[in-house]
């Protein structure tokens, strides 16, 4: 029973290191799973290719900069390649041993044959060193780049929110200034009379859902329409409990709280992160070549 928990170990280990990119999109997917994704695959690409340039644009990086991160990306890209060669190799081999342990497990066999074990090991074994030798790249490639950047464009990398519309402010880099964009939602609810009230605010509501789908900055989601509908109608009936003063001093307040409830949040990106996805991807050398011949 030992020497089976040891394979088991060991194949939980092969597992986690083949899915673990792909749980973490999963992890993405749960946040926006209400949220139906019918762009095509041209669309997205365009899109990211958007984010990193506005992301470029933020951080003025110098031609040597440049050269330095295109070097970085392209070394890393090229460790890629010659991983996942090397890994193809051998993969189909792997397959037919854990299908080998599959049948015995099926069949209740306690201890699968030692050949098969030993196999599986080494297999394991393999996959990890040249998986290990990738991350370590990428690893070492991210230092290096951070090294690279001054502290306003570190400051800037940090700030930036990545969106396809480009808006700059003193306080947001990317992306749109705050919650401030629902200012309007609470500004109109108070406008309605009183004996109105009751019987526009549902017709009110919905109007502004759709307002919101229509023209919210396409960096953000909304929570599903009767979540969203919930709290837009908790919210406008605070709004207008208030008196003149209380509502111009709390507005930003109410603001802020109501994003809090019927905007998704993005995963927050570490610097690191930013780095590997913007700067350092395949996908962006593209783009960072484009701005290099450009700054000649």
């Amino acid at each position: 029973m030992r020497f089976a928990a040891v394979i088991l170990n060991f194949l939980v280990i092969s597992l986690a290191l083949f899915i673990s990119q792909g749980h973490a999109q999963s992890n993405l997917d749960d946040k926006i799973k209400h949220i139906p994704d019918i762009r095509d695959q041209q669309t997205r690409a365009l899109e990211e290719e958007i984010i990193v340039i506005n992301l470029l644009n933020n951080l003025d990086l110098t031609r040597e900069q440049l050269e330095f991160i295109i070097r970085q990306a392209r070394g890393i890209e090229e460790t890629h390649r010659r991983v996942y060669a090397e890994f193809s190799r051998y993969s189909s081999q792997m397959r037919a041993i854990e299908n080998k342990i599959k049948q015995q497990v099926e069949a209740k066999r306690v201890y699968p044959d030692k050949e098969l074990v030993d196999g599986c090991i080494q297999k394991i074994r393999q996959s990890n060193v040249l998986f290990f030798r990738l991350n370590n790249r990428i690893k070492d490639g991210i230092k290096s780049v951070e090294a690279q950047l001054k502290d306003f464009q570190l400051v800037a990398l940090d700030k930036y929110i990545p969106c396809i519309i480009p808006i700059v402010t003193d306080s947001f880099i990317g992306g749109v200034d705050g919650a401030m964009y629902l200012a309007p939602i609470f500004t109109g609810a108070r406008m309605i009379p009183a004996e109105r009230y009751a019987a526009a605010k549902y017709g009110y509501i919905e109007a502004k859902i759709e307002e919101l789908k229509d023209n919210m900055p396409t960096c953000k989601k909304l929570y599903p329409d009767d979540i969203a509908r919930k709290e837009i109608s908790s919210a406008i009936d605070l709004a207008r409990r208030m008196d003149d003063l209380e509502f111009k001093l709390k507005l930003n307040n109410l603001a802020e709280e109501l994003n809090r409830k019927i905007i998704m949040d993005e995963p927050e990106l570490t610097r690191q992160e930013r780095i590997q996805r913007y700067l350092l991807s395949r996908k962006s050398i593209p783009v960072l070549e484009k701005r290099l011949r450009q700054s000649r």
